[in-house]
């Protein structure tokens, strides 16, 4: 199995040196990968080249070290190990929440839109490795004309799917 391919949110370190300790928080892309929260930042190893993962726990199996830019495991890696640092960032709830009447600084407002373009950037970075490339997980446009709709966590829709749905909500309205 080829290597996970990540853009924004992650990288798969795959040919580092055996005893190597320290990853470095940036992206495939060479960017630095930012986070909202500590917890937010997940380390794995794979011993079998990606296809399966142990997610370490920290900070038993590894921890930041230079002010939050690298994971640094307890103990070094083994030959052909596989180390993957990645920012998961949960998009169950709200991450800033405003009150009426509130002043909101410069901070508040960054801080809401890097919670959005996170989210944003972990769902590009899936849909590049494929993760809904499976037959009959996208919902096309014509899958809604013929009736095809399934309102589920596993499907997506594109954005001419969406227009379909949205025009027959619309007509039944009438």
């Amino acid at each position: 199995m080829a290597a996970a391919s990540f853009t924004y949110s992650a990288n798969v370190y795959t040919g580092a040196s055996p005893g190597a300790v320290d990853f470095a928080l940036t992206s495939t892309t060479g960017n630095p990968i930012p986070y909202l929260q500590p917890s937010h930042i997940h380390v794995s190893k794979s011993a079998d080249k990606g296809v399966t993962w142990t997610e370490l726990s920290r900070p038993a199996e590894w921890d930041f070290t230079s002010g939050g830019t690298v994971a640094r495991l307890a103990g070094g890696i083994a030959v052909d190990e596989w180390v993957m640092v990645q920012r998961i960032t949960p998009y169950g709830s709200k991450f800033t929440t405003f009150q009426d009447s509130s002043l909101l600084t410069a901070e508040q407002l960054n801080e809401g839109e890097d919670f959005s373009m996170f989210v944003d950037q972990e769902i590009s970075d899936l849909l590049a490795q494929g993760v809904f490339s499976k037959p009959g997980q996208i919902i096309t446009g014509p899958d809604q004309k013929a009736g095809k709709w399934v309102s589920d966590d596993a499907h997506l829709a594109t954005a001419a799917a969406l227009s379909e749905r949205f025009d027959v909500i619309v007509s039944d309205t009438k």
